[in-house]
């Protein structure tokens, strides 16, 4: 369980009136410590009283309420507590506060007195604790050739276990790495057959987009959810088809110089014109097209 220690006293209301002109009271909070498995904030109320003129007390007996998002609690006050310009707490609560799914929390706290020697209205104020970090977000990626290994950068502040994905942004799912544990970055590791996924997806061009993804396995959840990605290029590299002998053919465009040869394959140098016929190629890396016929004219 993974807490983090505040220990400060981070909300106070406005000064609040009573029926006696001179005894006021002040609610405090404070945040002790929050949660982060929990999802929660572990805090202090209590409500101060004092006098507002010196040289004077006020004791008796009587009851403090104070409201904390939504739940009513009270203590008793007895004629040992006195009230001065010193001032005094009337009351004093700790307790746990559930935060909403996405780690924040705001709160209504409000008190009341019932005193002997003077009373209040119901008096109060919203108290917005701090957020909580949840969910991981995706911070960045590599752009990476179909040869490389790419990484992910994200945060992960409250190190909740991760699925990270590499998908098309269409929504496809192609790579997976699921129940993963890290803090800030992951380089997956690609097989021959998740790279082939990946240049399949892009037959006949020279690179594409694909999406890195981050899902947070939130507390309590058997799913990932959260999920937040950026878009990359993947580059192919080492993909220009190949060709042999067989699948290439050349011959000798002068009619001048075939004409005292007899032959399209002989060449006389400095006088054939020389003509390369492409008639097929080896594809490389999932390419569907070839330019099956490349035609290249030279005076040879």
């Amino acid at each position: 369980m993974t807490f983090f220690f505040c220990e400060v006293k981070m909300a106070q209301s406005p000064t609040f009136s009573t029926s006696n002109v001179y005894i006021k009271y002040v609610i405090y909070v404070t945040v002790n410590s929050q949660s982060i498995a929990n999802n929660s904030s572990n805090i202090t109320v209590g409500v101060w009283v004092y006098r507002s003129n010196s040289g004077y007390q006020t004791y008796g007996p009587g009851t403090c309420y104070c409201n904390i998002n939504t739940v009513q609690y009270s203590q008793a006050i007895t004629s040992s507590q006195i009230i001065t310009e010193n001032g005094i707490y009337l009351f004093s609560k700790i307790l746990d506060i559930g935060h909403n799914n996405d780690g924040t929390k705001s709160i209504w706290i409000s008190s009341y007195i019932s005193h002997s020697q003077f009373s209040s209205s119901d008096q109060g104020f919203t108290v917005t604790l701090p957020t909580i970090a949840r969910a991981a977000t995706c911070t960045g990626a590599d752009n990476f050739t179909d040869e490389q290994n790419p990484k992910i950068s994200f945060s992960n502040p409250a190190g909740f276990k991760l699925q990270l994905k590499i998908e098309v942004p269409s929504g496809t799912f192609l790579i997976v790495r699921d129940n993963l544990y890290p803090s800030s970055s992951y380089t997956f590791q690609l097989t021959e057959t998740e790279r082939n996924k990946l240049r399949a997806l892009i037959p006949n061009a020279n690179s594409g987009t694909f999406m890195f993804t981050v899902g947070t396995y939130m507390p309590g959840s058997s799913s990932p959810s959260n999920h937040s990605w950026v878009n990359r290029t993947m580059t192919l590299v080492n993909a220009n088809p190949t060709f042999n002998i067989s699948q290439l053919n050349y011959k000798d465009t002068n009619t001048t110089v075939t004409a005292i040869t007899g032959d399209d394959q002989l060449l006389v140098r400095n006088n054939s014109n020389l003509q390369v016929t492409f008639i097929g190629a080896t594809p490389l890396k999932y390419t569907t097209k070839i330019h099956h016929y490349e035609q290249i004219s030279n005076h040879f």
